[in-house]
């Protein structure tokens, strides 16, 4: 292995880990109950998604490479868990772990199909786990779905607005 694929790997890795931090932060900081009045668990999230999760998830995929998108989505999850229990709950443990697992995923389905698919991918596990472990399912179902279509179009726009700002930052460090 040259010095020339080790520094590679640790811009990679400083680039992932930066696009995690600003997307943990980010998560940290609007008001997750915003939108409670819906209904809906993880409304405002899923919402945001695009613009808190989904974009730095593309971001750090353009400028790192394949895999750092899962990776950032893998530490984004990892900051939330250190930073606190999983939105709020923090028994049972398996929660956590559901968590960290949503995210993964959808940093695997934004690398490999497309960031709304992720978004909502990511939505629906943590509906599914709140619902099943706590029977809080959503409550209003048209607004379930509307809330899935928002995340589809979040995810999507995060997704396409990540790597066009990935290739032109590229563009600008390359030349």
């Amino acid at each position: 292995m040259s010095a020339r694929n080790v520094l590679g790997e640790l811009r990679s890795f400083g680039i992932t880990f930066i696009a995690a931090a600003v997307s943990y932060l980010l998560n940290a900081s609007y008001p997750q109950r915003i939108l409670a009045f819906t209904g809906v668990p993880f409304a405002a999230w899923g919402i945001l998604s695009g613009f808190t999760c989904v974009l730095w998830i593309s971001l750090a995929r353009e400028i790192g490479g394949k895999g750092c998108g899962v990776l950032c989505s893998a530490l984004t999850a990892a900051l939330i868990l250190l930073g606190g229990a999983w939105f709020g709950v923090s028994y049972p443990y398996v929660v956590g772990v559901i968590g960290l697992a949503s995210f993964v995923i959808m940093g695997v389905a934004t690398e490999l199909i497309s960031g709304g698919v992720g978004a909502v991918l990511c939505l629906v596990i943590n509906w599914l786990w709140l619902g099943l472990i706590f029977s809080a399912w959503p409550q209003n179902v048209a607004m379930s779905i509307l809330i899935a279509a928002a995340t589809f179009i979040s995810g999507e726009v995060g997704s396409r607005l990540g790597r066009a700002l990935g290739r032109r930052i590229l563009h600008y460090v390359t030349s």
